[in-house]
């Protein structure tokens, strides 16, 4: 409709369950799957890139950011991956200056 399209911001959401190590990450993965009684499978597909060690969801994040999202809008499933997600990914992401008033 006229407007171009580079200059519309993008967004999207994420679901996170983060997890120190591989095996902890499943576990939480299949007790999310029992409470929404779902399969395990079904809980990866809902949450794509959203679950792993820290490394791989700053490595999710900037898949989104490479494809030209520029929000994302996180979710979190217990307060234990909202801290996980502060002390150990929030500083390891760039985030975008903020404007300034004149």
């Amino acid at each position: 409709m006229g407007r171009d399209y580079n200059k519309i911001k993008k967004a999207t959401s994420m679901s996170l369950i983060i997890g120190r190590t591989n095996v902890e990450v499943e576990e939480k993965i299949r007790k999310r799957a029992k409470n929404l009684k779902i399969s395990v499978e079904e809980v990866k597909d809902q949450i794509g890139l959203g679950f792993g060690s820290p490394e791989k969801i700053v490595e999710g994040i900037k898949e989104y950011s490479k494809i030209g999202i520029d929000l994302i809008t996180l979710r979190y499933s217990n307060l234990e991956d909202l801290q996980l997600f502060s002390k150990d990914i929030s500083d390891t992401i760039s985030r975008p200056s903020l404007p300034t008033s004149s």
